[in-house]
């Protein structure tokens, strides 16, 4: 997490922990994400566009998506693995 998204979390050089006692700090709106007990699934759709080139020189827009289905765990692991890294 970059140090200015800790401020006011107790720590700010990304080596500490929250326990949070609110469970839910806060929930997305959306029919894109479902929560269940132990997991959180959400569905983003990538639009992007091609832009080709005919051979009389007109320029040929098409419009591109792409659907990624992610889940992740709800339950945070009890120690946090610290990362080195080599400079």
């Amino acid at each position: 997490m970059v140090p200015h998204a800790e401020v006011g979390m107790g720590f700010s050089n990304g080596n500490g922990s929250l326990a949070s006692t609110n469970k839910d700090l806060f929930v997305v709106n959306s029919p894109n994400v479902v929560y269940t007990e132990n997991e959180i699934k959400t569905k983003y759709t990538y639009r992007t566009t091609s832009v080709t080139t005919t051979d009389d020189g007109k320029f040929v827009a098409t419009p591109k998506e792409t659907v990624y289905d992610f889940k992740v765990d709800r339950k945070v692991p009890k120690t946090v693995s610290k990362i080195s890294y080599l400079f």
